[in-house]
């Protein structure tokens, strides 16, 4: 198995080793610095495999969008 600079389960690693370009931004952002602890983001959306979620604007806006999992994924 190749050595990862990620700490993960071995499932993890089999995904991974799967999708390189997944492996080349977790990296990415491991390398980024650390959020400031006073940071407030003003929007926060939630995706998956099948697209948005649900999302929230300055902490009272909240919207869901519908999906269908029939649907492909980008």
């Amino acid at each position: 198995m190749q050595a990862y600079p990620v700490n993960c389960s071995p499932d993890v690693f089999s995904v991974l080793s799967r999708y390189p370009e997944w492996l080349e931004m977790i990296i990415e952002a491991i390398e980024l610095p650390l959020i400031d602890r006073n940071y407030c983001p003003e929007v926060i959306e939630v995706f998956d495999q099948y697209g948005l979620l649900v999302g929230r604007i300055h902490g009272c806006l909240s919207y869901e969008c519908n999906r269908n999992a029939q649907e492909p994924s980008n």
